[in-house]
């Protein structure tokens, strides 16, 4: 049998956007520790790809102990966002939709959906 080694582990937190390297990860019931936990909908709860908003590419994500930074590098202002990766969903569940899948899903907070918006100039929610 051959060996196999894993040369690179690259999680995706937010849906769409870009990915970070990771030189180890916590494997959980649902797959990597914080990969594809979170996503962008628009108005309608359908989700939002880079296929369709081309401006997704142009953030940079990191993260440091539990919080995910967002940089947004579509001008010179360089903003970001930090966003608490333990704080718990407090707002009513969403119906949304991935593809042709309808499932619930809960906005982590109105103030990061407030920013992504701005940013993608499109009314939109971090769910």
């Amino acid at each position: 049998m051959a060996r196999l080694t894993l040369s690179e582990i690259w999680i995706y937190p937010i849906k769409s956007f870009a990915g970070i390297r990771l030189s180890k990860a916590k494997v959980k019931q649902k797959g990597l520790e914080f990969d594809r936990r979170m996503m962008l909908v628009d108005e309608k709860g359908r989700f939002i790809t880079q296929r369709e908003h081309s401006l997704m590419a142009r953030f940079r994500l990191s993260m440091d102990k539990r919080e995910l930074l967002v940089e947004s590098l579509l001008d010179d202002s360089k903003m970001s966002l930090v966003i608490g990766l333990d704080q718990p969903a407090r707002l009513p569940a969403l119906s949304v939709t991935i593809w042709d899948d309808k499932v619930q899903a809960i906005e982590l907070n109105p103030t990061y959906s407030n920013w992504f918006s701005t940013q993608l100039k499109m009314n939109c929610k971090l769910v």
